[in-house]
């Protein structure tokens, strides 16, 4: 029987680690119900097979068998938490998340950053969606302290601190987004808006002017120049 189990859990391992996740989980399955059930990483493994399939309901049991039996699997944590995230339970992800969160970045890998940064760039969003600007662009700058080189999420954040009035922030952003990546036009796009809202017509026409360096076709860019040569030819 031990023999037995030990031929599941390497045979369901080494499909795992193929992406043969349909053999990994009869494999996986069949072990744990022949005397593997206190194996921490197994239903870890399984958590992700079947958050990969969209079945979020047995992903979330099987990474929180996995954290009763190790509490202290902290990957197992960040994606329990996730599943959280996307059954809807953003109080219990975020608690979660937070737990799971360590003091300093550095402590996990880029993988793991990558992950933590992207949940609370999905906390931000949904703060966003119910009227919570200020939450969210909470949960935007703890996504970037985490990967400071997220162009979506700092132009989330940008657009964010916008909606706010915060203007000037939102120009700030922008500005560190373009001068990581001069070639992303929406951020230069936006930047121009966001500079005329605060009436710098003559950086708001620059950073046009750096969208139709990229797309010199570009159809709002060219509108956007249009009306500001006409609101100054009009002065």
């Amino acid at each position: 029987m031990q023999e037995d189990l030990k031929t599941l859990l390497e045979s369901g391992r080494e499909a795992y680690e193929r992406g043969d996740h349909v053999r990994a989980e009869e494999a996986l399955t069949r072990a744990v119900d022949r005397g593997a059930d206190e194996y921490a990483d197994i239903h870890h493994i399984l958590g992700v097979i079947y958050h990969s399939w969209g079945r979020f309901s047995k992903a979330r049991s099987a990474f929180e068998r996995a954290l009763r039996i190790n509490p202290d699997y902290t990957e197992a944590a960040l994606n329990l938490a996730i599943t959280y995230n996307d059954l809807g339970r953003y109080a219990e992800a975020k608690e979660l998340f937070e737990q799971a969160r360590p003091t300093r970045p550095g402590e996990l890998d880029a993988f793991a950053r990558g992950k933590i940064a992207n949940l609370h760039a999905e906390v931000g969003e949904a703060y966003r969606s119910v009227g919570d600007p200020t939450s969210a662009i909470r949960e935007y700058r703890k996504a970037l302290e985490l990967g400071p080189n997220f162009v979506d999420i700092r132009m989330r954040l940008a657009q964010c601190l916008a909606e706010t009035d915060a203007l000037d922030e939102a120009v700030s952003e922008l500005r560190t987004l373009v001068a990581t990546k001069p070639q992303f036009v929406p951020a230069w796009l936006h930047l121009g808006l966001f500079l005329m809202r605060l009436d710098r017509s003559r950086d708001a026409e620059q950073a046009f002017k750096k969208c139709l360096d990229f797309e010199p076709e570009h159809p709002r860019a060219r509108a956007y120049l249009r009306m500001l040569e006409s609101k100054g030819a009009s002065h």
